[in-house]
Parts: structure tokens; C-alpha cells; sequence
């Protein structure tokens, strides 16, 4: 047996007051999903912020190891770094060693490529048994420029730009 009233007017009044508690619950229930969808979405965004600062690091951190290696090359000795000579007690770069490759540019295939600078210990370079370049010519090869193209980029790699300064 149920425990609802047995006239007509008083169900017309229950049923009235469950129809006010059921537009209730789906106002909430509207509520909630909309507050779920709010947070997915700044989950989502704090993700994407996340993600950006952590390749933003990444890049400041082999910036700042390409500085070091830079300043690696002016210790004497630098591991796989360019002969030093010595005058008067202290190192300084050997102007004559030819310690950069050029490896040229490709211009056949699916995807040509550019001519690229690299240091003598650059693992992107496959030597081709070509004599090097030394510091001068290294750097007149970075700074041609024709029709404001550069013919010769620095290996995004090695970074031999930095060395060169």
C-alpha cells in the first residue's frame, strides 16, 4: 500500500511539489556539469601553461649549455674542443686550425636542405673527407649573404655561431 492521499486535490498538490523538487534537481544537475566542464577546461588550460613553461626551461637550459660549451672552448684543452696555443703563460684559440665543416646543402629529394655550419666535434656531422674551415673562414661563411639569404646556417645542433663571436 502506498502513502499517498487518496483525493484527487490533495495529488494534484504532491505532485505539484515533486514537479518544483524535480526542476530543482535538474537545475543542479545543470550546475554541476557546467562547474565539470569549467574545470576540465582549466585542467586542460593549466596543462597547456605547464607544458609551455616546461619547453620554455628546456630551451633556456641548452641555451644556457651552449653559452658553457662557448665558454668551454676558451679553457685550454676543452674536452673535443680546437687546439689551443700558447703565448706568454695563457691559451688562446688557434686561428689557423681548421676545426669547422660545412656539410652542403641538398637541393634533390623529397626535402631539400639548406647548407649547414658545424663545430669539428658536431655529432650530426658525417665527414666527408673534406679539409675544414678555420675560424675566419668559418665566420665569412656565416656572413654571406646573398639577396638577404643567408647561403650557409649554423647547425641548430652544435651551434657553431657561438663559438665564432
Amino acid at each position: 500500500m502506498t502513502d499517498l492521499p487518496p483525493d484527487l486535490a490533495r495529488l494534484r498538490v504532491v505532485e505539484t511539489y515533486l514537479l518544483v523538487q524535480l526542476r530543482h534537481v535538474r537545475e543542479a544537475i545543470r550546475l554541476a556539469e557546467q562547474r565539470e566542464r569549467r574545470q576540465r577546461t582549466e585542467g586542460r588550460r593549466a596543462l597547456r601553461e605547464a607544458d609551455a613553461a616546461d619547453r620554455l626551461r628546456r630551451r633556456r637550459q641548452s641555451e644556457t649549455e651552449a653559452l658553457a660549451a662557448v665558454d668551454a672552448d676558451d679553457r685550454p684543452g676543452g674536452p673535443g674542443r680546437a687546439p689551443r696555443t700558447a703565448h706568454a703563460g695563457r691559451t688562446t684559440p688557434n686561428a689557423a686550425v681548421k676545426w669547422w665543416h660545412v656539410e652542403p646543402a641538398q637541393s634533390a629529394g623529397p626535402a631539400p636542405r639548406p647548407a649547414y655550419l658545424h663545430r669539428g666535434d658536431c655529432p650530426r656531422y658525417r665527414g666527408d673527407g673534406r679539409p675544414g674551415f678555420t675560424r675566419d673562414e668559418a665566420r665569412a661563411a656565416l656572413a654571406d649573404r646573398r639577396s638577404e639569404v643567408p647561403t650557409i646556417l649554423p647547425c641548430p645542433q652544435c651551434r657553431p655561431d657561438f663559438g665564432l663571436a
